[in-house]
């Protein structure tokens, strides 16, 4: 569903697919993307490639607005 999210399906496409009420998708994506930032801070703390930690910044990013 969050990469339905992430890709350029329109929302209510994607309620009606995954059976969802308004506001659940965007609630699920930011409630997602602590958990994206929270690793890519333990990545850059335990010395990952500067590109992960980018990745997954934009990641956490993408999820949290569904872009």
């Amino acid at each position: 569903m969050l990469y339905h999210w992430i890709s350029s399906a329109p929302t209510k496409e994607i309620e009606e697919a995954h059976h969802l009420f308004f506001g659940a998708i965007k609630k699920m994506g930011e409630e997602f993307s602590w958990l994206v930032e929270a690793i890519s801070t333990l990545a850059k703390a335990e010395g990952s490639a500067e590109q992960v930690i980018n990745k997954m910044n934009l990641l956490g990013d993408r999820v949290s607005f569904g872009v």
